[in-house]
């Protein structure tokens, strides 16, 4: 009855909507009845933070912006100091310059996810991340091999352990849904990402307005943010008012899914798509530009119909030919499926992730 609950302290950029952070929430649901977590935001709270709190798991905003360093870090050491940690892992951007070094201090096992949009944008060194390669102590983590290489690339950060982001197999799965899916009238397609560089929003209307020309019914979806209103802006200079939907941050993606036919990713980066694990595990044939991430996902190709980046013709033909071809829609929606399930969901990705975090 005196079992020994290992307590894990999380600190995050924020709790918003995003891949990184619904990770996190995965593997905290699969991993709660065992181990005590701490979940500390220093900026915002959101969605996710909810769907944590309502696990029963204290999540605390810091609010590092009208707080300031020395009052956070103060906060902190009161925290650590009323529990006995036995590791802890900072997530995101800004914790990575500061926070593993501080806390290093006081747990002897420290690890910092290194999954920032920014490893892809450049070659030059930021001096944030320079500086938790020189100087934090904690021992890296990323989401691919893909990361890991670039990683090295950029930062010579050697010996990154790589462990792929999981999916919530409790809330999507092809049993869930109709498996004798073949073409609604119209087709229903669907993207997740907003207006951030990555995602190559441009593409989709370009890839939407060949399947116009081609006189197919179809109807599609964009959920993600558009603060600026730049994805509404194209859609009607493009003249896609009656096909293309901006939809805005959507937390119902379950639903989005269960709804649709035709998953399509149009981003120039990802470093291990969790949207994409989510529409296969929900029996959505996915559509892909090529992104080196992918073949760590489907390494045989037969499970994601991939095109060249910026090839919205052929993605265009790929989405026309799964539509008219019912039989080849239902055998990639049910083997994509089978095999994410096999490989990313999150009660065996979970026990890698506490396993590795804990061990050193």
């Amino acid at each position: 009855n005196c079992e020994y609950r290992m307590k894990i302290l999380i600190v995050i950029d924020d709790l918003r909507i995003g891949g990184t952070e619904n990770v996190l929430a995965n593997r905290i649901s699969e991993l709660q009845s065992e181990i005590d977590f701490t979940v500390l935001t220093l900026f915002d709270l959101g969605p996710v933070a909810q769907r944590i709190e309502k696990m029963g798991i204290n999540v605390e905003c810091l609010d590092l912006k009208n707080a300031g360093i020395s009052k956070t870090f103060r906060r902190v050491k009161d925290i650590i100091r009323s529990e006995s940690f036995d590791a802890a892992v900072c997530m995101r951007d800004v914790t990575r310059a500061l926070f593993p070094k501080f806390l290093k201090k006081y747990i002897a096992n420290v690890a910092m996810l290194w999954d920032s949009p920014k490893i892809f944008r450049s070659f030059r060194y930021y001096p944030a991340e320079w500086y938790q390669v020189k100087f934090s102590g904690a021992t890296p983590y990323c989401s691919s091999n893909h990361i890991a290489e670039q990683l090295y690339k950029n930062y010579k950060l050697k010996n990154v352990h790589v462990i792929p982001n999981c999916y919530n197999h409790h809330t999507f799965n092809l049993q869930s849904y109709s498996t004798g899916k073949t073409k609604h009238n119209p087709l229903l397609i669907v993207s997740v990402g907003g207006a951030r560089k990555e995602k190559n929003y441009p593409e989709i209307l370009k890839i939407a307005k060949i399947v116009k020309e081609k006189e197919i019914n179809f109807k599609w979806k964009i959920a993600g943010d558009d603060p600026d209103g730049h994805i509404q802006r194209d859609i009607i200079e493009m003249n896609l008012e009656s096909e293309v939907v901006a939809a805005g941050r959507c937390q119902r993606i379950p639903e989005l899914l269960k709804e649709s036919d035709i998953f399509v990713c149009t981003s120039s980066s990802e470093g291990f798509p969790v949207a994409v694990l989510e529409a296969m595990a929900s029996g959505v044939p996915c559509i892909s530009y090529e992104l080196p991430s992918l073949k760590e996902i489907d390494p045989n190709s037969e499970n994601i119909t991939t095109v060249a980046q910026n090839d919205h013709t052929d993605a265009a033909e790929k989405i026309i030919y799964l539509s008219e071809h019912p039989e080849e829609y239902a055998k990639l929606a049910k083997s994509a499926s089978e095999h994410v399930s096999a490989n990313f969901a999150a009660d065996k990705n979970s026990r890698k992730w506490i396993e590795f975090i804990t061990s050193k």
